[in-house]
């Protein structure tokens, strides 16, 4: 057991722990909740007792505690860590020397978390839930507390915040042989047609014979299949220089490189013991993993590291087999799963994945993903980083009853994926099992970073896209999502529906995308487009690209070609959102010729459109196809057509030819303030036809 001491009001550590008997590798975890406002800070000090000792700053988070907050404080004694979480999240790591870890045989050596503590910004962090037993004086109590094998014991009395996130059992890899040993540099050299890798930041040992080995660009460059990847595997060590048994195809200097032992079967057989066990956690430690041969996930385990900036997977893989197809060319995988035999329960946290070595040379796939999660019923993927997926990056297709994406960071998903067109490449792709019944998904504060500019279309499609999947009718009430408070910068489209009912998009921050927020048709051949989406309260900055018309703040768009289960109406209701330095137009609503269906009942309303490329607002049919009760109004149209291309710099235009059938424009403010107008016109419907149409109340100077 973890014992807790402390001088009740004291104005020393509250939260410090000596430990006994405490196992070689095993987790002690401690858990209270706050009752005042005050710092988080991981303290170490020495000293006879907590009165007499001398404290100092372990490590200090940026986290504020808040009353009723849930703090845990795990120490780690095989990584000599301490990790604090405050209501799941880590807010602070610290690393304790072999001296100031807690020993079995001595009080003298203390870590823990500060409260009441005098050297914080704010010395009101106490007010600990303590536990029985309790006595009075200088006392000695109890917080909650775990024994080695993560059970809590049987006199422990939780309240039911605290019952909520009990810790399960965890099965840490490297209890079953995982070496956990990976290495990455950036300063990797080699040399075309030899088989040595040098570097000057490690020395290569005969202990690293036999560890598989990877380095960017000296590999073959195969379009969408291998971006210079070469992997390896160490054979031998010649001086300074690691042989492998192949050789580079290109020279290359200061080249990333990771190298490690494989760990693949050691992370199966902790899978093993915890579904042995009827659930658990695989745990990643404090280190960089080496995967390289993909493992089927199983229902009720959950895949957890330190936290997603220690705990470093690293994807090492040119399986053979197809690339679309799981199990193959993927790492965690949901290979075999039906709809009759979904994934339940399953949560991915707090560890990264970094999939740069991660192709597949005989040509892109969707299934060329170091994730790929799919037919998921309660599941989530939270805090985690996923980095330079060769597809996507976070795929959570066929999913229903409160799925979860939250607070990850992605950074160029989608590497090798063709650029904007065809299936996959995003960063996370998500598609409602569309039953019918209730399929809440949360899509919510993650963060997406791709390599989309102006001057090159970036690898990848969407930020974040949604769909239902094939066959699912939307208008049978398959509930859409909640895209909430994302941000989404340099991705050919940022956020993208393509086929739900009622998807909320809200206070998101889109950036530097080829278009902000799309609504299409989804490539599914049988499904059908999204209706009566939300789209509200979103930033859309400088929405780019080197095509013609890329940079469209919102698009909504039918398809040319037409195809089965479209629907002449959508109900979208556009509001509320702030749209500015687009490369062309603010909102484009697009019904192209050969579309066999109707745009109905768009609303574009409340809206500040300014400094956009093109005009602001831009209503497209082509020959034979209609707008009907499309209204715009109560806009904010400022300084729009910046790109001086003639007849497109309006508030709002109705595209020549265009057929424009009921609705209203009303009531927009249109102007221009700037010494030299870039919008000179307010509203243009030169060429257009309009039926029943109302223009009136539209105001400005331009």
């Amino acid at each position: 057991m973890i014992s807790v001491s402390t001088t009740e009001g004291g104005n020393r550590a509250i939260g410090a722990f000596t430990a006994s008997r405490l196992a070689s590798n095993d987790i002690k975890i401690l858990r209270w909740t706050v009752a005042s406002g005050g710092q988080y800070a991981l303290q170490r000090g020495n000293g006879p007792n907590l009165a007499a000792m001398s404290w100092r700053v372990l490590t200090q988070s940026s986290v504020f505690a808040r009353a009723n907050d849930l703090v845990d404080l795990e120490y780690l004694k095989r990584d000599g860590l301490l990790v604090l979480r405050v209501n799941g999240a880590v807010a602070a790591v610290g690393a304790l020397t072999s001296a100031e870890r807690p020993s079995h045989d001595t009080g003298a050596t203390i870590a823990g978390v500060w409260g009441n503590g005098n050297n914080l910004t704010s010395n009101k962090l106490g007010g600990w839930q303590w536990l029985v037993p309790v006595s009075t004086g200088t006392v000695t109590r109890r917080m909650v507390s775990v024994d080695s094998t993560l059970t809590m014991p049987a006199d422990v009395k939780l309240n039911p915040a605290q019952k909520r996130q009990a810790v399960g059992p965890v099965f840490d890899i490297r209890d079953y042989g995982a070496k956990c040993d990976g290495v990455y540099v950036t300063d990797a050299r080699t040399q075309a047609g030899a088989n040595y890798v040098w570097t000057n930041s490690y020395n290569f040992t005969s202990a690293d014979i036999g560890k598989r080995i990877a380095v960017k660009g000296a590999g073959p460059v195969i379009a969408n299949a291998n971006d210079g990847v070469w992997l390896a595997t160490i054979t031998a060590i010649d001086g300074t220089a690691a042989r492998v048994d192949s050789n580079a195809t290109s020279t290359v200097t200061g080249a990333r490189c990771v190298f490690g032992t494989p760990d693949d079967v050691a992370i199966a057989q902790a899978q093993k013991e915890a579904v042995r066990a009827g659930g658990g956690t695989v745990r990643f430690p404090a280190a960089r993993t080496i995967a390289t041969v993909p493992l089927n996930v199983e229902n009720y385990v959950s895949w957890a590291g330190i936290d997603r900036n220690v705990s470093w997977v690293h994807v090492l893989q040119d399986n053979p087999g197809n690339g679309g197809v799981a199990g193959t060319s993927d790492w965690l995988t949901c290979a075999g799963r039906t709809t009759d035999n979904p994934l339940i329960g399953a949560t991915f946290r707090d560890f990264g994945v970094n999939a740069e070595f991660h192709v597949h040379s005989a040509g892109y796939g969707t299934a060329v993903k170091p994730l790929n999660i799919y037919l998921v019923q309660r599941c989530s993927i939270e805090r985690m980083n996923v980095w330079n997926t060769p597809a996507t990056a976070v795929p959570f297709d066929h999913s229903y009853d409160q799925v979860t994406i939250g607070y990850n960071f992605i950074l160029n998903p989608g590497r090798l994926a063709p650029s904007g067109v065809g299936p996959g490449g995003s960063g996370i792709g998500a598609g409602t099992k569309a039953t019918g019944a209730t399929e809440p998904t949360l899509i919510i504060g993650n963060v997406i970073r791709g390599m989309h500019s102006a001057a090159v279309a970036g690898p990848g499609h969407n930020g974040i896209f949604t769909e239902a999947q094939s066959g699912a009718d939307p208008d049978a009430g398959v509930p859409g999502y909640r895209i909430v408070n994302n941000v989404v910068e340099g991705m050919p489209n940022g956020i993208s529906d393509t086929g739900s009912t009622g998807t909320i998009i809200s206070g998101n921050e889109i950036i530097g995308c080829g278009n902000g927020i799309r609504l299409a048709k989804t490539t599914l051949p049988d499904a059908y487009p999204g209706l009566h989406a939300n789209i509200l309260g979103n930033t859309i900055r400088g929405c780019t690209g080197p095509g013609e018309t890329d940079g469209v703040g919102i698009l909504i768009a039918m398809p040319s070609g037409g195809g089965p289960n479209l629907r002449d109406y959508l109900h979208t209701l556009i509001t509320g959102n702030q749209i500015f330095e687009c490369k062309s137009w603010g909102v484009s609503v697009e019904n192209p010729a050969g579309s066999s269906v109707e745009i109905t009942g768009i609303v574009v309303q409340g809206n500040v459109i300014r400094a956009c490329g093109r005009s602001g607002v831009r209503l497209y049919s082509g020959s034979g196809r209609k707008l009907r009760q499309i209204a715009v109004r109560d806009n904010q149209l400022v300084g729009n057509g910046r790109r001086g291309i003639s007849d497109d710099r309006a508030g709002v235009l109705v595209w020549s030819g265009a057929t424009l059938e009921g609705g209203r424009i009303q009531d927009n403010d249109i102007y221009d303030l700037a010494s030299n107008p870039t919008q000179v016109d307010t509203i243009v419907t030169t060429g257009a036809t309009l039926t029943g149409a109302r223009i009136s109340g539209n105001t400005g100077d331009a």
